[in-house]
């Protein structure tokens, strides 16, 4: 999938309520260690052993991102 068609995906999911449209202080790299993992951002897997990224929201919503699709939320969403 391009960047173009996550991005646009990734505009969808915020004006429907799926993502949050702020980026928060807090977030983590961490590496998958389940094959069953997704992206919250494109929906595709994250493999088992691949780099990810973890972000909270809100306190409990905590939500699992590819790194390249961290980053085009995180520009999306303004981070700072």
């Amino acid at each position: 999938m391009s960047q173009e068609a996550i991005s646009d995906l990734i505009r969808v999911k915020i004006d429907r309520g799926d993502l949050p449209s702020s980026w928060p202080d807090k977030t983590w790299g961490s590496v998958s260690e389940n094959a069953g993992t997704t992206c919250a951002a494109c929906g595709l897997p994250i493999p088992e052993g691949f780099g990810l990224v973890e972000v909270e929201f809100s306190g409990s919503d905590l939500r699992t991102f590819h790194p390249a699709c961290a980053h085009l939320v995180a520009a999306i969403c303004g981070a700072p």
